[in-house]
């Protein structure tokens, strides 16, 4: 297996970029401050140009704090199950509370727990476009249960994509873009309509920050592209 991470970075989350550093065994690559409307493309023209050296394809957020031992537990279930997408899980944050920056997730902020996760198990629909249209995993049942599960919407905390599945089903920011990225939902009905299952890990959490939902740096830095090579080899 040789997987590229693929991380969309519009923020700078310090405990986010320490957990970055710490995957020091996987090819990784940054879009940074494009808008939903443009980073789905520019992801798409990366991988047509540079895709064929991979054989996944690792897509996540910048609000999330994958371990290395997560990342290798995913890399063994498809090593193991050759599975054509898995991913982890993290918490939902639910931006109740407000601060200088605009909405942020209270219980993030007051350190407590939350209640569900970014897993669903029934189809979303996805023309509602709201969180009344998920019927999130809670966390209790995450916890609860730690296995392989196949899921409708497994949300990409770090989705591991094979390029077989990818090519089938590329990536697309729902509706371009203009209700935000939904990258994920897109994915999920995309694959729904080609017959892929999809996995989650339930062993595979993560911690999903919703403190920095207003320290976006699209608009405000220049967008580029980072591409950073491994430099220890996966073992």
């Amino acid at each position: 297996m040789n997987p590229l991470m693929l991380i969309m970075a519009v923020r700078r989350i310090p405990e986010v970029l320490d957990a970055f550093e710490r995957l020091d065994f996987i090819d990784k690559v940054y879009f940074h401050n494009y808008t939903p409307a443009r980073v789905s493309g520019k992801i798409n023209k990366y991988l047509e140009q540079h895709g064929h050296r991979y054989t996944h394809v690792l897509v996540s957020s910048d609000d999330i704090t994958p371990s290395p031992e997560n990342i290798r537990q995913l890399i063994k279930d498809v090593s193991e199950y050759d599975l054509p997408c898995v991913a982890g899980w993290c918490n939902i944050c639910y931006f109740d509370r407000s601060d200088q920056y605009g909405m942020i997730c209270s219980a993030c902020a007051d350190e407590s727990s939350h209640e569900n996760t970014n897993v669903t198990f029934e189809p979303v629909d996805s023309s509602k476009l709201s969180k009344g249209a998920y019927q999130f995993v809670t966390v209790e049942w995450a916890q609860d249960h730690p296995a392989i599960y196949p899921v409708w919407f497994q949300g990409m905390a770090c989705g591991m994509v094979s390029m077989e599945t990818y090519r089938q089903v590329p990536f697309r920011s729902l509706l371009g873009g203009k209700g935000g990225l939904m990258q994920d939902l897109a994915f999920a009905d995309d694959c729904a309509k080609a017959g892929i299952t999809q996995f989650v890990d339930f062993r595979v959490g993560m911690h999903h920050y919703g403190t920095y939902h207003g320290h976006l740096l699209v608009g405000k830095e220049p967008t580029r592209i980072d591409f950073k090579k491994a430099t220890i080899r996966n073992e």
